[in-house]
């Protein structure tokens, strides 16, 4: 999910020097266990990161060290020609990220707004990804302000490059409100910007799927973990509109 920024850029930044394109590291296996296992290992590793955002050095390689373990247990040869042909929302359950989830400090530090829900939305009629993200007021504020929220949106138009990698170009970005000062402004239309020319937006690659989770490398060398939205009620990132 490259789009969604606590200091919001629809641009996501080069991993530093020496880490682009990197290969996973080499390690022990993580549980022994087959693919299920695996995934439950990794989610397990997940919790109490706040999708990245609280995650130490440390627990950053731990993950990637699952995630290299999980690789090569992805049932779909082709998940990129798979996710562009069906519809589905999906929640961030992770991000190395700079751009999305900062650098390690914690969420909604300072003056920085925070994040709320972190989401993604396929069309395939359409051949688009909608990132979604939720800021809310900075940590100072929240006490002030806790239900104030705002959506920023970037829909991407998606293609295939190979069966495991999709390229992407910006159609344009929106800024939908939900409440400002205590007040549900929900009703309110969306500001939208579209753009007359679609500029790139990077590509990325999908490391493992299986119809529920999802892992993904950018092509700066970042990795997301995805977990499908299974109904419209559950842990809603995504909105109907």
């Amino acid at each position: 999910s490259e789009a969604a920024a606590a200091a919001w850029s629809p641009f996501p930044k080069a991993r530093p020097a020496g880490r682009a394109g990197c290969c996973w590291m080499s390690s022990a296996p993580a549980s022994g266990e087959g693919r299920e296992g695996v995934k439950s290992v990794l989610l397990s590793t997940l919790e109490g990161l706040d999708r990245g955002f609280s995650a130490t050095g440390q627990q950053r390689k731990e993950v990637e060290r699952i995630i290299e373990e999980l690789i090569p247990m992805s049932p779909d040869p082709a998940p990129a020609e798979t996710l562009l042909s069906e519809n589905s929302k999906w929640e961030l359950l992770y991000s190395d990220a700079p751009d999305i989830v900062g650098s390690g400090t914690g969420n909604g530090q300072g003056l920085n707004p925070s994040n709320g829900d972190i989401g993604q939305e396929f069309d395939a009629a359409e051949k688009t990804i909608t990132n979604l993200v939720e800021l809310k007021p900075p940590g100072l504020f929240s006490s002030l302000l806790p239900k104030d929220s705002l959506q920023l949106q970037v829909v991407i138009e998606a293609r295939v490059l190979s069966p495991t990698r999709v390229g992407m170009n910006i159609k344009g970005t929106r800024a939908v409100p939900r409440n400002f000062a205590g007040v549900d402004v929900s009703r309110l239309p969306p500001l939208r910007l579209d753009l007359p020319v679609q500029p790139p937006f990077g590509e990325f690659e999908v490391l493992f799927y299986d119809g529920d989770l999802r892992v993904v490398r950018t092509g700066q060398g970042y990795v997301g973990v995805n977990r499908r939205v299974a109904s419209e009620g559950a842990g809603a990132a995504v909105p109907s509109e």
